[in-house]
């Protein structure tokens, strides 16, 4: 389902708790800082694409979004995430595909990110990154961190 454009601000209440067939959501580019629940029954939750760019979400967000469990990309650059809980992102082990860019994400999780098996794109620049943790058991994986745009001076690898 393609929403992105929209100017929307806010979705109906039971908006995905009804949507069992659906695999791909575009949200970007509008004005949300709310996502509504998904279903209660997780085996409902068949979402695998959710692009949720140049809104305006917060951490908050994150919690809702870890309630798909068979999510394999999740774009999430530029809005207001702060802070990725370390247990909240360790419920979305599919992910193949993670966008955090644009946000003002000071560290990753330590524990959570390397363990993120499927992972094979990091999209992370333009953060306020101060480290980042020890990615290499992640052998397929390519990270998007050193762009030109990045406010930080000077990046600790954390092994």
């Amino acid at each position: 389902m393609l929403l992105h454009s929209n100017l929307l601000e806010n979705l109906p209440v039971h908006f995905l708790k009804q949507m069992h067939k659906l695999k791909i959501l575009n949200l970007s580019q509008n004005h949300l800082s709310t996502l509504p629940l998904p279903n209660d029954r997780t085996d409902l939750n068949r979402l695998q694409e959710l692009y949720l760019s140049s809104n305006e979400f917060d951490d908050d967000v994150l919690a809702i979004i870890s309630r798909y469990e068979r999510l394999k990309i999740l774009y999430l650059a530029y809005n207001k995430i702060e802070q990725i809980d370390e247990i909240t992102l360790s419920k979305l082990s599919s992910l193949t595909d993670l966008n955090l860019s644009g946000n003002a994400i000071q560290s990753l999780p330590q524990l959570a990110l390397p363990a993120l098996e499927n992972l094979q794109m990091l999209s992370i620049h333009s953060n306020r990154l101060r480290a980042i943790p020890d990615l290499r058991k992640l052998k397929s994986l390519k990270v998007d961190f050193l762009q030109k745009k990045n406010p930080f001076a000077e990046i600790i690898i954390v092994f």
